[in-house]
């Protein structure tokens, strides 16, 4: 790669991951959480990556130092396993249809996920050639984590999932607590909550959540890339990092 290319995809990942606004609504503990989600970045990755499309939402805007910016998420998977991605190129949408096979470039490998940029390049795949995702993989990429499962995983785990309100416990501070049949766990959504209206019983939809620790308790929490869904409307997450 030429050093014009490098000082390019530099720039342009350094403005994808400009530092966003911290909301005055964060108490300090709450800040340093989300600071510790920050998940390992294992390199950029020049090679090819052939993947079928399994789920992409539509974009959304979130908040950074710079200004707003726009991304969407995505499921991706090959013949052996599955990736949450992150879009921040919203021009590759049309790309990005369920069932289609794509060929992935010059992307970021995370410990829990990809991330394609406006440096990136995603291409459609010859019509001859096939990813075959086996049923087990697309059915475990769409599952939502068990709670007692995710009490066994390493912190920064990425969550994506759709889980039920126990209860409201401190509406003020954005903590609620999910239950399942396993089991129940406390959700961290910061910033302010003026948008995210839920109560007993209702259901939400997680995406981009964080495995997070605060003191001895396990916490799922909010990012600048997360997204909740409350009931059939989408609500922003206005958290300190977006």
């Amino acid at each position: 790669m030429s050093p014009a290319a490098s000082t390019a995809i530099r720039n342009d990942v350094t403005k994808q991951r400009a530092a966003p606004k911290v909301s005055a609504h964060i108490k300090p503990e709450q800040k340093q959480m989300v600071i510790q989600q920050e998940s390992i970045r294992e390199g950029f990755q020049k090679d090819r990556l052939p993947v079928m499309v399994l789920k992409a939402t539509k974009p959304f805007t979130f908040e950074t130092q710079e200004g707003k910016q726009e991304m969407f998420h995505a499921t991706v998977a090959t013949e052996k396993e599955f990736f949450f991605v992150k879009v921040f190129n919203t021009l590759l949408k049309d790309k990005f249809i369920p069932k289609r096979i794509i060929i992935i470039s010059r992307y970021y490998r995370h410990s829990g996920f990809l991330e394609v940029t406006s440096a990136s390049r995603v291409l459609d795949a010859e019509s001859d050639q096939k990813v075959n995702v086996p049923p087990n993989i697309i059915r475990k990429a769409g599952e939502t984590p068990k709670i007692s499962t995710l009490q066994t995983q390493p912190l920064g785990t990425i969550v994506n999932g759709l889980f039920v309100v126990q209860k409201v416990t401190e509406k003020k501070k954005g903590i609620l607590n999910l239950r399942d049949n396993t089991g129940n766990m406390e959700v961290l959504v910061a910033g302010n909550q003026d948008t995210i209206k839920c109560e007993e019983g209702d259901k939400l939809r997680l995406t981009f959540f964080t495995l997070s620790k605060n003191g001895e308790k396990l916490q799922l929490t909010s990012g600048v890339h997360s997204t909740i869904k409350v009931g059939t409307a989408w609500s922003k997450v206005n958290s300190p990092r977006g």
